[in-house]
């Protein structure tokens, strides 16, 4: 439950060194870089680099080149090849035209083969005509249309028989077409148009053929298997050529790659004269390699400080975290990674999101399915975060499944386990387990309330700790959140509720004016307490009038929230009940009684109930448990506008290559 400390590092050398000192950041993996400008800001004589990467064109030519060829390159690290830079240059512009020209040409064949293709799909059209196309299309006196005419209109034609030219020789047909062609002399090619333009035929422009359609056919097939076969042959050439060149290629794109974004990351730097200064973060834990790897380089000086001597510049956030919690990070960074000076909640969330999802879906069975579910499915398989929570949110379903001695919508089949396990402590169970759901709802409604009560309070006392850690002493001491806060909200829960169970009278002037009159009163004067601890010497509120009407009715919001959120946790009580009512539902739907025996319909209807309750209230549980983290409890202590640390890395270019 921790931040990483940080430190601030300041390099200064000589300009030729510039990128031999960014190399060397990146290679010690644990720095972040910052506009050094940013720490300079208002002096005249600093000013920043405005260089063309030198990489970017040959990469960019590189890239592009490959890609438009379907190739890609080997993966791996760079090793800098014996080349100059111009003679990589040279290198990439032969290989660049090389697949350049094959890549044309292969463009070329691909698009005739799909021109064939489209002319033998007309041709089909028409098999089976005995028409002499050559012939046809040498005509200079009679016009020839291919094209296809709706049956409704073809079976019109008759009312056109005593015109001559209007004679259809029909081809293939479907169920809505007949296709065909018909002739007509010059003379009269308008008119006969302008009829068959009537009976709504479709004109098809086939391209210009040797013989019959069924014989062009024959040929454009031929055509596509010589292109085909040229196409075979350029793919393998171009497979062959990867192969000769890929690895010279493929360690030349690496080196270009990561040389263009360390060139990329000089635009961090300051420049003075011929010197130029780099500003950035380290880990603690990476300081000593940052020091082995500039402390022999000649003509570079560094400084190293603690975090908290830079007050203008936050510093960014490294989460440090034992392995059973790191999965709730998750949740931590979709809200707002926290402050440098602020406490990280992920501990906290990981503990109170476990047992609250854990009693609100109880059910061994269904925890152990739903456990197994996302640890191989959505983390193994898909790679999601999310897997590595709920799968452990599973297993809390499970210990508290058996709690409740639930097992699949069986209430009472872990009895027995229970009667051995009171055997063994002498301990007898009034229902046969220490929970029967529904008839411990008082209990179950008090425990959620508990529940509920000792969270926020957790969060109200982290509060308090973060508040301090930021030496924000108003919101640590004065604020409802803070020590009046807790006070006030501990003193009326324990108060109102020894009164209640036990008679005793708590709440006595004497209680009620130092322990909830007092800190009522303190958190109303927030605002000029806090000031006055902060040293300000305007601490008193200019407009006292002004000042009491907001105080009022920030204190009246205040209020409000300590009761909404407990009562927000009711919830988990709620659906406590929502899942001992959906697995009834189930058994009853299934004709499952407790002992008795079980058809095959029955545990068809039980395995699809059970799965459509693991699924639609593991979704809502989900979603609730989570709404009460962010809204309950965030709210209390967590502000998260800390970003994130991004160290340097020469693999993650920031060299644009469109």
């Amino acid at each position: 439950m921790a931040v990483e400390k940080m430190k601030l590092i300041s390099i200064i050398g000589q300009l030729e060194s510039l990128s031999s000192v960014i190399e060397q950041c990146c290679e010690a993996g644990e720095v972040q870089l910052d506009p050094a400008m940013s720490f300079f800001t208002g002096i005249n004589s600093f000013t920043t680099l405005t260089e063309e990467n030198p990489y970017a064109p040959q990469l960019k030519q590189l890239s592009e080149s490959v890609n438009s060829a379907s190739l890609s390159f080997k993966s791996g690290k760079s090793d800098a090849p014996l080349l100059t830079l111009e003679e990589i240059k040279a290198y990439i512009s032969d290989l660049c035209s090389r697949l350049r020209s094959l890549q044309g040409e292969r463009q070329s064949v691909a698009s005739e083969i799909e021109r064939i293709k489209r002319s033998a799909d007309q041709f089909t059209h028409f098999l089976g005509l005995d028409l002499q196309l050559d012939e046809i299309f040498k005509c200079q006196y009679i016009k020839v249309r291919f094209g296809r005419l709706p049956r409704e209109s073809y079976n019109k034609m008759k009312e056109y028989t005593n015109n001559p030219y209007i004679i259809y020789f029909p081809g293939k047909e479907d169920n809505r077409y007949i296709w065909g062609v018909y002739f007509s002399p010059i003379e009269a090619v308008k008119e006969t148009d302008r009829i068959f333009s009537s009976l709504y035929f479709e004109r098809l422009r086939i391209p210009d053929a040797v013989g019959t359609p069924d014989e062009a056919i024959e040929g454009l097939e031929r055509d596509m298997q010589e292109k085909k076969e040229r196409l075979k042959a350029l793919n393998k050439e171009a497979e062959e050529l990867w192969i000769l060149e890929g690895p010279k290629c493929s360690k030349i794109y690496h080196y270009l790659l990561e040389h263009a974004h360390a060139f990329d990351l000089r635009k961090y730097a300051a420049k003075y004269n011929d010197s130029f200064i780099l500003t950035g973060w380290i880990t603690a834990g990476g300081e000593q390699g940052f020091k082995t790897a500039l402390d022999d380089m000649n003509g570079v000086d560094f400084e190293i400080e603690d975090a908290e001597k830079e007050p203008l510049h936050a510093p960014p956030v490294k989460l440090k975290n034992k392995r059973v919690f790191r999965p709730f990070e998750f949740f931590v960074d979709m809200y707002g990674l926290p402050g440098y000076r602020e406490v990280d909640p992920t501990a906290f969330i990981a503990i109170s999101y476990f047992l609250v999802f854990g009693i609100m879906f109880a059910d061994v069975g269904q925890g152990i399915v739903l456990s197994l579910i996302s640890w191989f499915g959505l983390w193994k398989y898909k790679k999601l975060p999310l897997g590595k929570i709920i799968a452990l949110c599973g297993i809390s379903s499970t210990i508290f499944g058996f709690l409740f001695g639930s097992f699949f919508g069986f209430e009472h089949t872990l009895n027995p386990a229970w009667g051995s396990i009171g055997r063994l402590f002498g301990i007898s169970f009034e229902h046969g387990k220490p929970i029967e759901v529904l008839d411990s709802i008082f209990l179950i409604l008090s425990g959620a309330l508990v529940l509920g009560v000792g969270l926020i309070l957790t969060a109200m006392l982290i509060n308090v700790y973060s508040s301090i850690k930021r030496r924000d002493f108003g919101s640590a001491f004065f604020g409802p959140n803070g020590l009046a806060g807790i006070c006030f909200y501990a003193s009326l829960i324990i108060g109102g509720a020894m009164q209640f169970l036990t008679g005793t009278k708590v709440l006595t002037p004497v209680y009620v004016g130092c322990l909830i009159i007092l800190p009522i009163l303190v958190m109303f004067m927030y605002e000029p307490l806090s000031h006055l601890v902060e040293g300000k010497k305007q601490w008193m509120p200019e407009k006292w009038g002004e000042y009491c009407i907001q105080a009022f009715f920030e204190l009246f919001e205040y209020m409000l929230s300590y009761v909404s959120n407990t009562l927000s946790f009711m919830r988990i009580s709620a659906f406590v009940f929502v899942h001992a009512g959906m697995m009834m539902a189930v058994m009853l739907i299934a004709g499952v009684q407790e002992g008795g025996a079980l058809s095959f319909g029955s545990v068809i209807a039980l395995i699809i109930g059970n799965i459509i309750v693991i699924g639609m209230e593991g979704l809502l549980v989900g979603i609730q448990s989570l709404r009460l983290e962010y809204y309950e409890l965030f709210s209390r202590f967590y502000i998260g506008d800390g970003k994130a640390f991004k160290p340097v890395d020469l693999s993650r270019s920031t060299v644009p290559l469109d």
